[in-house]
């Protein structure tokens, strides 16, 4: 049990316990340990806890693979029993710390965090994937140059 009062000192939590008709309060439950009322506790991370969440190295050779949208850090908030709704506020005061980078500009709008080497890396990489994108939009726009225009006329 949890009060908030304004006209009273504030009351340490307790626990009670229902023992037909009363509630008692029970001294060996610690309030920490139970649910919240989303269902799960939400415990506060530390820095080095959500630092955990982003990988110090990429597999094959790929930095995007270290790098996290948004929503990944919320399922990766909700797997650690984390608060989600406190990724945006954590994120922001890594960045302000220097332990990780944001990458915003992505296609759809998407932010990427991570740690600054892989978000550097990243940098480097996306002009030749860039490059490579647009190889290949030029390949495919070959055939839309046969393409009949409405009332049957060609292109």
């Amino acid at each position: 049990m949890q009060a908030d009062l304004r006209n009273f000192p504030p009351i340490e939590p307790f626990c009670i316990r229902w023992e037909a008709p009363l509630m008692l309060r029970d001294n060996e439950l610690n309030p920490e340990d139970l649910k919240t009322k989303s269902g799960r506790s939400a415990k506060e991370p530390t820095d080095e806890e959500v630092l955990s969440i982003f990988p110090d190295v990429w597999p094959d050779g790929k930095p995007r693979n270290a790098l996290r949208s948004h929503g990944e850090l919320e399922r990766a908030f909700k797997l650690h029993k984390f608060n989600k709704n406190g990724v945006v506020e954590w994120c922001n005061k890594l960045e302000e710390q220097g332990k990780i980078m944001v990458v915003r500009g992505q296609a759809h709008n998407q932010v990427l965090a991570g740690r600054p080497d892989a978000v550097a890396a990243f940098e480097q990489a996306r002009p030749r994937a860039e490059k490579a994108l647009a190889k290949l939009r030029r390949k495919n726009s070959r055939f839309d140059q046969f393409s009949i225009l409405p009332g049957g006329q060609e292109n």
